[in-house]
């Protein structure tokens, strides 16, 4: 292990094991060359990150709960479920909606695929 890195993969490590403990229902993690998240059953794919390291948290408002992830330099908010579906913004840019077991890949052009279909932002 290169140990400039060391010490982001120790940070990254600690967050991976933190989330993976808030109720089973998140995990984040990279390994610099691919940032990956699950969240409700979402798995979110960032190619090339960049080095903002990867975290995230969830937010609770009554009983229901909305999170934000930083996957290097590409923030995710999911928004709280209505019906099973979350309001997905990816760098301030709305995507619509993702459902559980929905898998949401940014390319290392920040685009953004959902189940393999380009889906470009709302204006």
């Amino acid at each position: 292990i290169n140990m400039k890195h060391a010490g982001s993969i120790i940070v990254i490590m600690l967050l991976s094991s933190l989330f993976t403990g808030c109720g089973g229902d998140f995990s984040v993690s990279s390994d610099g060359t691919l940032a990956t998240a699950e969240v409700t059953g979402i798995t979110f794919e960032v190619a090339n990150p960049g080095s903002g390291g990867a975290g995230g948290a969830a937010h609770y408002s009554g009983d229901e709960k909305s999170y934000t992830m930083t996957l290097g330099d590409v923030k995710i908010e999911l928004g709280a479920g209505t019906d099973g579906k979350h309001a997905l913004t990816i760098n301030g840019n709305k995507h619509g909606t993702v459902t559980k077991g929905d898998k949401v890949v940014v390319t290392e052009s920040r685009s953004v695929n959902i189940n393999g279909s380009e889906r470009a932002a709302e204006q």
